[in-house]
């Protein structure tokens, strides 16, 4: 898993930015859905 989503703080301030929502999921997104976030902000 990439190191933003498995242990760091920056799965937190992707899913905030996406959903543009400051309540925060306890877990962190499954790696599918963290490569969607990043496409749907024009990450490639």
């Amino acid at each position: 898993m990439p190191p933003f989503v498995k242990g760091g703080e920056g799965w937190k301030a992707l899913v905030t930015y996406v959903t543009r929502n400051a309540a925060v999921p306890e877990k962190p997104p499954t790696l599918s859905e963290a490569i969607r976030m990043v496409a749907a902000i024009g990450g490639r």
